[in-house]
């Protein structure tokens, strides 16, 4: 059992600081790559930056997986059962998966759906991150409540990560040559298009909720963790994976190392577990005071849902990518991304302090209907009466 200062906050400032950070590339990612002429995608520096965009899936998938461990841990008797934090968070996992289909509608009525054509309905049905995401953390939460015990759990999520990306070459062969349901395989590979199949991207999510419960667990911070071990592991996955995948052998008979490698799964969490330190170490530098920076992480899923339909448009509004193209220079297009990074970061604020009023003039309204209900109900005035005379006796809700 960890002691009461092990227990990590609410919310944890280096998750967050590179939260932030992923936040940031995947913006400026997205617009980059929508913008961007086709005259510059060549050459060293493109390249570069090319892996290091690569990174902003890993770094929220690991980040998602790692905020799900803690946050389980810490509260483990609560989730063992379906209760109503159980089925709060299954009902917030099913919007993720509903989210990631919305986003990518290709009409905007039933009547519209009824004329689309097959190759469109196979697009829309296609596996984006939203709906990685909420699969995976879904079948964690079912987990818990199998497993029950949180070091049978945290070994098991371990081990289904590197089972998950292990297989995940094998698998694809086999789905290539396989005529199963597309509904089914678009969780399964990237064979029909999908961006985000379970196999491999299931693996970081997996891998970041087994170390989320040992960090727990076993009683350190996550700051003196990632500090103290998390920089040197993080090396080593590099420099394992680049050693493994430049040797003359391989398991596999077949191997795409941008997509099923388990060697690039490893050099891109070894550059997560990297910058969890950098962010560990950043965040001694940043004031206790933070409270920007973890409203704007908490806003990730609609700075994602916002900024894809500004770069990439939606069914509702033509994006960035309509409008200019893929005509503009390295210096226009990270200008273009700098101020959409701007503006994300002021519509998540502009976002959170309005949540706040809603939610505030909600619990107003709640709070007079139960003021009005005590002064006009005799049965809710006795109780008051009870619970005031009762020190003993929890008021009832």
């Amino acid at each position: 059992m960890q002691s009461e200062d092990a227990v990590p906050p609410s919310r944890l400032l280096p998750l967050d600081l590179a939260r932030l950070c992923a936040i940031i590339l995947m913006v400026q990612g997205h617009t980059i790559d929508a913008l961007l002429s086709v005259n510059y995608r060549q050459g060293a520096f493109f390249n570069t930056w090319l892996f290091v965009r690569g990174l902003t899936a890993p770094t929220f998938l690991l980040l998602s997986g790692l905020s799900f461990g803690i946050a389980t841990t810490r509260r483990w008797q609560a989730f063992l059962y379906f209760s109503k934090p159980v089925i709060r968070r299954l009902r917030r996992f099913l919007g993720l998966v509903i989210s990631g289909y919305a986003m990518h509608l290709p009409a905007r009525s039933i009547s519209g759906f009824r004329e689309l054509d097959a190759l469109v309905s196979q697009t829309w049905l296609r596996v984006d991150v939203l709906q990685c995401i909420g699969v995976s953390l879904a079948t964690l939460q079912l987990l818990v409540v199998i497993i029950r015990r949180q070091s049978h759990f945290s070994r098991l999520v371990l081990t289904l990560a590197f089972v998950v990306i292990l297989s995940t070459p094998l698998l694809w062969n086999v789905t290539e040559a396989s005529h199963l349901p597309t509904c089914f395989t678009d969780y399964l590979t990237s064979k029909n298009g999908s961006l985000f199949p379970l196999f491999p991207w299931a693996g970081y999510l997996f891998l970041g909720a087994g170390i989320g419960v040992l960090f727990v667990r076993h009683g350190f911070t996550v700051s003196r963790l990632l500090v103290s071990w998390a920089g040197f592991v993080g090396l080593f996955l590099i420099l394992l994976g680049l050693v493994l995948d430049k040797l003359p052998i391989s398991l596999y008979p077949k191997t795409d190392f941008w997509r099923t490698s388990p060697d690039l799964f490893l050099i891109r969490t070894g550059c997560v577990f990297l910058l969890l330190t950098i962010a560990a170490l950043m965040s001694r530098l940043v004031p206790s005071r933070s409270d920007w920076i973890h409203t704007i992480a908490r806003q990730s899923l609609m700075i994602y849902f916002v900024h894809v339909c500004v770069v990439y448009s939606s069914v509702w509004n033509p994006g960035l990518r309509d409008w200019v193209g893929a005509s503009l220079g390295p210096l226009a297009s990270a200008t273009c991304a700098s101020f959409l990074v701007i503006f994300m970061v002021f519509l998540a604020l502009i976002w959170f302090r309005a949540k706040q009023r809603i939610e505030a003039s909600g619990r107003l309204r709640r709070y007079s209907r139960a003021m009005l209900a005590t002064c006009w109900s005799p049965i809710a005035q006795a109780k008051l009466l009870l619970s005031i005379t009762r020190p003993d006796v929890a008021p009832e809700n």
